[in-house]
C-alpha cells in the first residue's frame, strides 16, 4: 500500500535587531558596565521590562502550541523552565500549570534551564497542554466543561478541571507512550473518562504528525494500556462506573458518548451524502496495545473511501484507507463493550475492519448498524480472530459480500450469542465466508437478504456452528438461509425457520460441500427445489436427530439430494412437507441413501398422501438402503417392495402418533409404535442426545425419530370395554378409543381383492371373566368390526397376556401362549369370525356360517415395549371377532374324548359332542411319536346337537403308546384339531411318565430301562436333554423350560407325551 510521508511543519526562526546588535557586540567584547541592551525579566515581570545582562545570551525560540498556533517569545539561555512558562502566560494567557514544554521527544522539567536541554536561538519547542491523572489513574474529558470556572486547570484530574477535548486527552497519552514513561502499566492501565457529546478527531492518526491537523487522515488513536469509557454526565450526577452511565441506543443513536468522524457535520441520516470529506477512520488501533480498551461509545461517520495517497503509518504499521470507517485494527487486540457502529462506509468494514493473525480483539454487546460497504459492511475479518459475544449487526448494507460480516484469508472469528437481522448484501446477507474458519454458537440470523445466502453464504471454507437459528431470511436465488460453497459444516442444535429461496434451499444450498448436522431442525422453509435443503455434488450429507417438516417445493420438500456420494440420515423426522411434483419428503436423484430409525410420515405430493414416493422419491442405480424406520406406505419390513429400497430389516409403516403435528410437537406419544424400535447399532457414535438435548436411548432400545420417548413405558396400552372408533381409511389406519394413544382398539390395512374403504368402525368389549359358547371358552377381550365398502383387510387385534392366562386356566390343555417366549403354543391360536354386524357374543350372531382363522405363528407377536400380544390375521369380510383354542372348538363343544384297547391288536376312540352345528366329519388321526399324525379314518357328524360317537382303530405298532387326536371339519371347510389323548397298549410299552402336567419335572417308570438312554424332544424334534436311566423309575427336572408339550424318546424308539404346566 503506497505511504504518504508527511513533513512536519517548520516554523521560521525570528530575530530582534537588537538581539543582532548584542549579539554582535558581545562578539567583539563590548560590555559596558551597567548597560542592559537586552530586556530580562526576574521572577515574572511583564515582558519588555529588562535588564542588561553581561556575557547571557537573549535568544528567540519558536513554540508550537496544541491549538496549532505558532508563535515566539524572546528569552535567555539561562532562563529556567518555569520562567518560559511565565513568558508564555504573559504573552498568550495560557496558565503556566497547564504547560508542558517539549524538545524533540523531552519533556521540559522545571528548575532547569534552557541551556541545560542545549536550547539555542532559533530553536522549536512543542507546547503540550499539561494533563495529570486524578485518583485511580483517571483523566477525566468533558466538551462540556466550564473552562471559565474560578480554579480551572484544565489539567484532567477531575470532572471540575476537565480537558474539553478526547484528541487532546489521547494525543498526550500518546506522547506519553512514545516518551517512554507514560505513568501507567497493563497492570495499572490509564483510564480516561469521558463526558456525553459528541467528539472529533482532531489530529493526524500517522506517526511523527499527530500534532497536526490532518482533515481526513484524523483520528482517534488507541494508546497502549489506556482504556476510554463513555457515557458519563457529570452534570447530572453521573460521574463513576457505579453510576448508570447514559451508553450507546441505536434506536437514538445521537445520545451518549459519540466519537464522529463528521469532520464537517453535513452527514445525512437517510443516505451516505456528505461522507466525502469525512475522516477515513474514526478509531484506528495498531499493533500491540496491551490491555488498551473502549466502553461505552457511539462510533460513527467514517468514510474509507481509499482515495490515493490516503494511507499512513501508526505505531510503525501501514492503515489502509480502504478498510474500517468507524474502527481499523491490525495486529491489535483491544476490547470494545457496548459500543456502537453507526453508519461508517468502506470498501471494506464500513463498520469495522480487523487484520492480521495477532489481531484478536473482544467484543461485547457491541451494536453494528446501518453502515456500508463493497463488502462486509459491519465487519471484515481478514486473517484476525476476533471474538464477540452478544453483539447485534443490523441493517448493514454491502453491495457485494457480507452485509453484516465478512469473514476471509483464514480468519478465525469467534461468534457467540450475536444477532444478524436485517442485513443486505448480493451475497449473503447477514455474514460472507471465504476461505476462513469461523465458529458460531447461539447466534441468530434473521430477516437478512442477498441474492446467494439470505443468512449466510461460505465459499472454501470450514464452518461450525452450534445452537444457531436462521429465521425469515431470503434469497432472490440459491439459499435462504445458508449457501455453502466447496466447503465443511458441522451444525449442531440449530434451527432454519420460515426461509426461501427463489430457486434452490429454502434453509440450505450446499454445492460441493459436505455437511454433518446433528440435533437440528429444518421448518417452514420453501424452495422450488429443496425447500428446506438441497445438496449437490457433495462428499458426504449426515443429518442425525433432525426434524425436517412443514417445508415445500415444487421437488424434495424436505431434502433434496442430487449426484453426491454419500447422504445419510439416522433418527431423524421427515412429516408434514408438501410437493407439488415429485418427493413430498425426500427426493434423491443418483445419490446413494442409508436411513436407520427414521420417521417419514404424512408427507403430501400433489395432494396425495398415500403412493410410497410421496416419503422417498428416489432416482439412481443405487436403491436407497433402510433399516429400523417408520416409512408412510411403504408397508414395513413384512410387506416390502425391493424395487423401491433396500431392506434391512425392522421397518414399519404405522402411525408414529407424535404429540401434535400441527403445531410442530413431533415428540412421540406413550404408545407410539416407534418406541423402542431403532437400531442400536445404527445409531451413530457418540450420539447421547435426541433433538431436544434429551437423553437418548432411555428405554435400552432407541427410538425411531428424531425425540426419544422420556417418560416410563406404560404396560397394555389397550382399548377400555365399550371403546368405540370410527374412520374413513385408505390406507394402514389405527383405531383408538377416544382417540387416545393408550386406548389401542385395531389396525387395518386395506388388502387383497376388494380392499376395504371409506368408513370403518371398530369396537372392543371385555368381559368380566371368561366366558363359554357350546361348552367352549373364549378370551375375554372380543371386538366387532363393520366397514360400508370392500370387505378384504389385514388386521391387527391386541391382547393382554392376562386375557391368555384367565383362558387358560379353563382349559385342561392346548393353552394360547402362556408368555413371551411360549412360541409352541401359538399353534394353538384360533380366531373364530361370526358375520353379523351387532352381537356380544358369539350366539349373538345371525349372519353366514362361522370362520374359523388360524393365523400364522410369525404373526403372532409380543410387543415387548408395550407388553401385549398383536395377531394379525387376513380377512374377507367384517363381525365380530373371538379368540379361542384349536384344542376347544367354539363351533362344538367337545364334551370327552378317550380310547383304550379292547384287544390285542385294537384300540377303542369314543367321543361324546354338545352344541354340535355345521359340523361335516371328524377324521381320527393316529400317532406312534405324538408328533407325526396319519389319517386312521373318518366318521361323517350327525346333525343333531348332541352326539356320541366311536371308531376303531388298529395301531400299526404293536408295542408301546398310540396317540390320537380329532380334526374336525366345519360344512365351510374351517378346520380344527382337538387335543392329543395317548393309549397304552398292553403289554407293550416298559415305561410310562408321569404326572401329566409335570410342573417342575417327571418320572419316568418302566421295567428294563434302567443302564438305557433316553430324549426329551420339543414339538420340533429339537433334542433337549439326554440321560441314561439309573434305576427303573429315573426323575427328570424340566423347570428351566417353557410352559408347553414335549416328548420323552427312549432307547427302543418308543415315545411318551408329557405336558409342563
Amino acid at each position: 500500500m503506497e505511504k504518504l510521508l508527511l513533513s512536519m511543519r517548520r516554523i521560521p526562526t525570528y530575530t530582534t535587531l537588537f538581539a543582532l546588535l548584542s549579539a554582535a557586540l558581545f562578539a567583539n567584547g563590548f560590555s559596558p558596565a551597567g548597560y542592559a541592551p537586552v530586556f530580562s525579566r526576574s521572577g515574572g515581570g511583564t515582558a519588555g521590562v529588562s535588564t542588561f545582562q553581561p556575557g547571557i545570551a537573549a535568544i528567540e525560540v519558536s513554540v508550537e502550541a496544541w491549538t496549532g498556533e505558532t508563535f515566539t517569545v524572546d528569552t535567555f539561555s539561562s532562563d529556567a523552565i518555569q520562567q518560559l512558562k511565565q513568558k508564555i502566560e504573559d504573552v498568550k494567557g495560557i496558565p503556566a500549570a497547564q504547560q508542558q514544554l517539549v524538545f524533540g521527544e523531552i519533556v521540559l522539567e522545571d528548575g532547569r534551564t534552557l541551556d541545560d536541554y542545549s536550547i539555542q536561538n532559533g530553536s522549536t519547542l512543542r507546547l503540550l497542554r499539561r494533563m495529570e491523572t486524578g485518583a485511580g489513574n483517571i483523566l477525566y474529558v468533558d466538551i462540556n466543561v466550564n473552562t471559565t470556572a474560578p480554579g480551572y486547570t484544565g489539567t484532567g484530574d477531575s470532572w471540575a478541571n476537565a480537558v474539553p477535548q478526547l484528541a487532546d486527552a489521547l494525543k498526550w497519552a500518546r506522547e506519553q507512550h512514545t516518551g517512554g514513561s507514560p505513568g501507567w502499566s497493563s497492570a495499572n492501565p490509564l483510564q480516561i473518562y469521558v463526558a456525553i457529546g459528541t467528539y472529533l478527531p482532531a489530529y493526524h492518526a500517522g506517526d511523527g504528525s499527530y500534532a497536526t491537523n490532518g482533515d481526513r487522515l484524523n483520528a482517534f488513536v488507541l494508546v497502549s494500556n489506556v482504556q476510554l469509557y463513555g457515557g458519563f454526565d457529570p452534570a447530572n450526577g453521573v460521574e463513576g462506573p457505579e453510576d448508570t452511565r447514559i451508553l450507546p441506543d441505536a434506536d437514538n443513536p445521537g445520545q451518549g458518548t459519540v466519537l464522529s468522524g463528521d469532520l464537517e457535520g453535513d452527514d445525512h441520516e437517510e443516505d451516505f451524502d456528505g461522507h466525502a470529506e469525512n475522516a477515513y477512520h474514526v478509531v484506528i488501533a495498531a499493533g500491540d496495545l496491551g490491555v488498551a480498551g473502549m466502553e461505552g461509545f457511539v462510533i460513527t461517520g467514517g468514510a474509507a473511501s481509499g482515495d490515493v495517497g490516503s494511507s499512513l503509518t501508526v505505531n510503525g504499521i501501514t492503515v489502509s484507507s480502504e478498510a474500517g470507517g468507524g474502527m481499523f485494527n491490525f495486529f491489535s487486540s483491544p476490547s470494545l463493550t457496548d459500543c456502537l457502529f453507526w453508519r461508517n462506509a468502506a470498501i471494506r468494514g464500513g463498520g469495522m475492519s480487523n487484520s492480521g493473525s495477532a489481531s484478536k480483539p473482544l467484543l461485547t454487546r457491541c451494536t453494528f448498524r446501518g453502515n456500508f460497504a463493497e463488502s462486509g459492511a459491519g465487519m471484515t475479518n481478514m486473517q484476525a480472530e476476533p471474538q464477540l459475544t452478544g453483539c447485534m449487526f443490523s441493517e448493514n448494507s454491502a453491495r457485494q459480500a457480507g452485509g453484516g460480516m465478512y469473514n476471509s484469508m483464514q480468519a478465525k472469528p469467534s461468534v457467540t450469542t450475536t444477532i444478524f437481522k436485517q442485513n443486505s448484501a448480493d451475497s449473503g446477507g447477514g455474514m460472507a465466508n471465504e476461505v476462513c474458519a469461523p465458529s458460531l454458537n447461539q447466534c441468530d440470523f434473521s430477516e437478512n437478504t442477498a441474492w446467494n445466502g439470505g443468512g449466510m453464504i461460505s465459499s472454501g471454507t470450514t464452518l461450525t456452528l452450534t445452537g444457531c437459528t436462521f429465521s425469515g431470511n431470503s434469497a432472490e436465488a440459491d439459499g435462504g438461509g445458508m449457501h455453502s460453497i466447496e466447503s465443511g459444516l458441522s451444525l449442531t442444535g440449530c434451527t432454519f425457520l420460515q426461509n426461501s429461496a427463489d430457486q434452490r434451499g429454502g434453509a440450505m444450498r450446499n454445492d460441493r460441500t459436505s455437511v454433518t448436522m446433528l440435533n437440528s431442525k429444518i421448518t417452514n422453509n420453501t424452495a422450488p427445489q429443496g425447500g428446506g435443503i438441497i445438496n449437490e455434488a457433495c462428499p458426504v450429507i449426515s443429518l442425525t436427530n433432525c426434524l425436517l417438516s412443514g417445508n415445500s417445493a415444487m421437488i424434495g420438500a424436505a431434502m433434496m439430494s442430487g449426484i453426491c456420494e454419500s447422504v445419510t440420515l439416522a433418527n431423524c423426522t421427515v412429516s408434514g412437507n408438501t410437493a407439488s411434483t415429485a418427493g413430498g419428503g425426500l427426493a434423491n436423484l443418483q445419490a446413494p441413501a442409508s436411513l436407520a430409525n427414521v420417521i417419514i410420515w404424512d408427507n403430501e405430493t400433489n395432494g396425495d398422501r398415500t403412493a410410497p414416493e410421496v416419503s422417498f422419491y428416489s432416482m439412481g442405480e443405487d436403491l436407497p438402503i433402510i433399516s429400523n424406520s417408520l416409512i408412510a406406505n411403504w408397508g414395513g419390513s413384512g410387506n416390502w417392495n425391493g424395487a423401491l429400497a433396500v431392506d434391512e430389516g425392522g421397518n414399519i409403516d404405522a402411525d408414529p402418533l407424535f404429540v401434535n403435528p400441527a403445531n410442530g410437537d413431533y415428540r412421540l406419544q406413550t404408545c407410539s409404535p416407534a418406541i423402542n424400535k431403532g437400531g442400536n447399532a445404527t445409531l451413530p457414535g457418540g450420539v447421547t442426545q435426541d433433538a431436544d438435548g434429551n437423553p437418548r436411548t432411555v428405554h435400552t432400545v432407541v427410538d425411531m425419530g428424531a425425540f426419544e420417548y422420556q417418560e416410563a413405558l406404560p404396560a397394555g396400552n389397550l382399548a377400555l370395554h365399550e371403546d368405540e372408533s370410527t374412520k374413513n381409511i385408505s390406507g394402514p389406519t389405527d383405531f383408538y378409543g377416544n382417540d387416545e394413544a393408550c386406548r389401542l382398539i385395531a389396525r387395518i390395512e386395506p388388502t387383497g381383492t376388494a380392499p376395504v374403504s371409506g368408513s370403518v368402525t371398530a369396537r372392543v368389549e371385555i368381559d368380566p371373566e371368561v366366558a363359554f359358547h357350546n361348552g367352549s371358552p373364549y378370551v375375554q377381550r372380543h371386538y366387532l368390526i363393520n366397514a360400508q365398502e370392500g370387505g378384504s383387510a389385514s388386521i391387527t387385534l391386541y391382547f393382554t397376556q392376562d386375557e391368555f392366562d384367565n383362558f387358560n386356566d379353563e382349559m385342561p390343555d392346548g393353552y394360547l401362549p402362556t408368555g413371551p417366549a411360549d412360541g409352541a403354543n401359538k399353534g394353538n391360536l384360533r380366531v373364530y369370525q361370526y358375520h353379523g354386524t351387532t352381537g356380544s357374543t358369539p350366539g349373538d350372531y345371525q349372519g353366514s356360517p362361522l370362520t374359523v382363522i388360524a393365523p400364522n405363528a410369525a404373526d403372532i407377536v409380543w410387543n415387548e415395549v408395550n407388553g401385549r400380544w398383536e395377531i394379525t390375521f387376513g380377512v374377507e369380510g367384517f363381525s365380530g371377532f373371538f379368540i379361542g383354542s384349536a384344542a376347544s372348538p367354539l363351533p362344538v363343544r367337545l364334551v370327552s374324548f378317550s380310547g383304550s384297547p379292547e384287544s390285542e391288536n385294537t384300540v377303542g376312540l369314543h367321543w361324546e359332542v354338545a352344541d354340535q352345528q355345521n359340523i361335516a366329519a371328524y377324521t381320527v388321526e393316529y400317532s406312534l411319536n405324538g408328533l407325526i399324525f396319519e389319517e386312521a379314518g373318518t366318521v361323517a357328524a350327525t346333525q343333531t346337537p348332541e352326539a356320541w360317537y366311536t371308531f376303531r382303530h388298529t395301531p400299526l405298532s404293536g408295542k408301546g403308546i398310540a396317540y390320537y387326536r380329532l380334526r374336525i371339519s366345519e360344512a365351510d371347510g374351517t378346520r380344527s384339531n382337538s387335543n392329543i389323548i395317548s393309549v397304552k397298549l398292553p403289554g407293550r410299552s416298559p415305561a410310562s411318565a408321569y404326572p401329566v402336567p409335570a410342573d417342575h419335572g417327571f418320572w419316568v417308570e418302566g421295567q428294563g430301562i434302567a443302564g438305557t438312554t433316553a430324549s426329551l424332544v420339543s414339538v420340533h424334534g429339537i433334542v433337549l436333554k439326554t440321560w441314561t436311566s439309573l434305576s427303573d423309575k429315573q426323575y427328570v427336572d424340566i423347570s428351566s423350560l417353557p410352559s408347553g408339550m414335549y416328548f420323552v424318546r427312549l432307547q427302543d424308539g418308543t415315545s411318551m407325551k408329557v405336558v409342563k404346566k
